[in-house]
């Protein structure tokens, strides 16, 4: 087990070189035989039983290019464009808000900034709440950290909220959908006029916010309407999308331990996954540790490992709630190099398993000890791959991975579900709602919250694809794009709906991506040339 900063640090990109790092760290830039094996497979000249690879070698091949295409997305002006856009849209309402709330005038800019940040160290893109002035200036930068914007405009929408409940000088967009569209004491005079002035796409709210207030009275007394929950939003989309839904959520398993986290600022860097000034400066102020609850470490070969806790594979072993840590020892020949086996990547000989459930702790840094190198400052983030698993026996496993062959991480999206109901709600900043679906995409992809798969089924449901066309509900674009933009996206969606899964659908994406990044993806797949 590691001891040391370096050592894990070490130990990790090892992993990484052989194709089988932890959850959290990207793959490297793609390989040339990588690059062979997708451009074979979106050109038909291998299948899913070619003898280059099955479907779980593709399906694996594809979510380490979803890794690369979100790190890409990251750094492209399109996506920061449209976070940055709706970042700006965001700070005017809340601002109206806290006026209409009847702030003193000298606290108002102060609150509204408040309300995109969070002393949460745990949670990617955080960055605290010391110089909150200077960090919200910071996230409208030409080289802002789209991470830390997204995580900003997450927190102001909607997330903050939920943990100061009840406690008025935490502003969010939830609580104007609240006090504006669900309250039935709102005033229609004044709510006219802070609609207009801060900026709300009245069309869709008022849609939306009639359709959970009829849901929420048919579940009876004591049901308080919410357009930011994901079941409901999907119910209005069609009642096919609701079912759907509730299959993925079915399949969703929470796990009850967290693994100590593996990665590392240096692995990210490693990866050329951006990571922001601010995010910097919040790591580095404090002290990392972890403590181990009844810790037992036992040497196993691999079959056994995975039979003494009834597991499939390393990566199934390291969701186990029973299991804290497993270390990869590889094999080695009579000059100490690694051995590689048939395939090109390094043998495991033995894997050392430890037992035993691990907490994280986070210590605020005194001035006196020791700062160190950036490089090997471990990550505390727990992203969705931590919260959750899906189950691979589930109905929805079976048929959206086995059956179709997309990667799955969590169930479908109900994050992209609720940022695409706040970039609706104030009226699609910046018009073009495919940027911030690529906006997204970076957010998520990299941290492993969700799949693309996931990610596009939370955005389909939000756009309506599968809804009546007659139903005459519009979906979170309409009123604040074009309809050229709505069908540019609405025709994205769609291809993941393509019959034949993902081996038909692969070079659908790969070429959409394309005439959308021209001359910076390679040619076949959604990995950057660089």
């Amino acid at each position: 087990m590691p001891r040391t900063h370096d050592e894990r640090q070490r130990r990790t990109r090892e992993r990484n070189k052989s194709g089988g790092g932890h959850d959290r760290i990207p793959k490297g830039p793609i390989t040339p035989a990588e690059i062979d094996r997708l451009r074979a497979w979106s050109e038909g000249r291998i299948t899913y039983r070619g003898r280059t690879g099955g479907k779980k070698a593709l399906t694996s091949l594809v979510a380490g290019e979803e890794d690369r295409f979100g790190i890409f997305l990251s750094k492209q002006e399109g996506p920061r464009k449209a976070a940055q856009d709706m970042l700006s849209a965001l700070y005017k309402a809340l601002t109206h808000y806290a006026c209409w709330k009847g702030f003193p005038e000298e606290k108002i800019d102060g609150l509204v900034r408040q309300a995109f940040f969070q002393d949460d160290p745990g949670s990617a893109g955080q960055v605290g709440l010391a110089d909150v002035h200077e960090r919200f200036e910071s996230l409208l930068a030409p080289d802002a950290n789209v991470r830390e914007i997204m995580t900003a405009v997450f927190n102001a929408s909607y997330a903050k909220v939920f943990g100061h409940s009840g406690n008025p000088e935490v502003l969010s967009l939830k609580g104007i959908i609240t006090d504006f569209y669900l309250d039935p004491a709102a005033e229609a005079v004044s709510t006219e006029s802070f609609i207009r002035d801060a900026g709300l796409n009245d069309t869709y709210l008022s849609a939306l916010s009639g359709f959970v207030r009829g849901l929420a009275e048919k579940k009876g007394p004591g049901t308080a309407p919410d357009v930011l929950t994901p079941p409901w939003l999907a119910e209005y989309s069609s009642a096919a999308d609701a079912g759907d839904y509730a299959r993925a959520m079915e399949g969703r398993k929470f796990r009850s331990s967290i693994e100590h986290p593996m990665t590392s600022v240096g692995d990210l860097q490693g990866a050329r996954e951006p990571v922001g000034l601010n995010e910097m400066d919040y790591l580095r102020s404090f002290v990392y540790a972890f403590k181990r609850d009844d810790p037992a470490t036992a040497t196993y070969t691999v079959d056994e490992a995975l039979a003494k806790h009834g597991a499939k594979s390393l990566k199934e072993l390291r969701k186990h709630t029973d299991v804290a840590l497993v270390k990869e020892n590889y094999k080695t020949d009579e000059n100490g190099a690694y051995v590689l086996g048939a395939d090109g990547n390094v043998i495991v000989e033995t894997v050392d398993v430890t037992a035993g459930k691990v907490k994280w702790v986070t210590v605020p840094r005194d001035a006196r000890q020791p700062q160190v190198p950036d490089a090997d400052i471990p990550l505390p983030w727990r992203t969705g791959e931590e919260w959750f698993t899906v189950d691979p026996d589930s109905a929805w496993s079976k048929d959206v991975h086995d059956k179709q062959g997309h990667p799955v991480r969590t169930g479908t999206s109900g994050t992209t579900m609720r940022m695409l109901v706040s970039y609706g709600a104030l009226g699609a900043p910046g018009g073009k709602p495919t940027d911030f679906l690529y906006a997204l995409l970076a957010w998520m992809l990299p941290r492993h919250d969700h799949s693309l798969y996931e990610i596009f089924r939370g955005a389909q449901m939000m756009a309506r694809t599968g809804a009546d066309p007659d139903s005459g509900s519009p979906s979170f674009a309409h009123g604040g794009a074009s309809n050229d933009e709505i069908g540019k996206l609405v025709r994205l969606l769609k291809i993941v709906d393509g019959p034949g899964g993902l081996p038909a659908v692969h070079p659908e994406l790969a070429a959409a991506f394309a005439a959308d990044f021209p001359g910076q993806l390679i040619r076949g797949t959604y990995s950057p040339r660089s």
